[in-house]
């Protein structure tokens, strides 16, 4: 197979672990609620925080997957396109990615007065994610439009 098409389901599986992270940091259900006040952080438990930089060093190096491919890699159709694409999308991911991590961040930071009214700094930060998100979703209906043209 070629290594396009490797970095290609690697990038697929970094996105997959991601949409888990942005799932429980923004989707509240009564189960999810029980299960963060009952469950205990083991010593192996990592973040959100540390799982998101583990993911972006995986597109990292995907990302350098990219630029060395050779023309083997990318004779298959579309090769040399799919390429630019995907290196586009993985960045977008990686800014989309660091965009909420940015935002976990700032939640962390303690609020001065009011519990309920979120902070200038949070709302930039919730802005920064959402445009980022789009722009990697807009990547993606691309890359997706050429990877099932192959």
């Amino acid at each position: 197979m070629s290594d396009l098409l490797k970095i290609a389901y690697e990038v697929a599986a970094v996105r997959s672990e991601y949409l888990r992270i942005h799932r429980r940091v923004f989707h509240v259900s009564a189960g999810r609620l029980i299960h963060n006040f009952t469950r205990r952080h083991t010593r192996g438990s990592l973040t959100d925080q540390q799982e998101l930089d583990e993911l972006s060093q995986r597109l990292s190096r995907a990302i350098d997957g990219l630029s060395n491919l050779n023309k083997e890699d990318l004779s298959i159709r579309r090769g040399r396109e799919i390429q630019n694409e995907l290196s586009a999308y993985a960045q977008a991911l990686t800014e989309s990615m660091a965009a909420l991590a940015t935002l976990l961040e700032v939640r962390k930071r303690p609020r001065n007065g009011s519990h309920h009214a979120p902070s200038g700094a949070s709302q930039a930060t919730k802005t920064a994610y959402d445009d980022a998100v789009q722009y990697h979703k807009r990547l993606g209906a691309r890359l997706n439009e050429l990877l099932t043209t192959l």
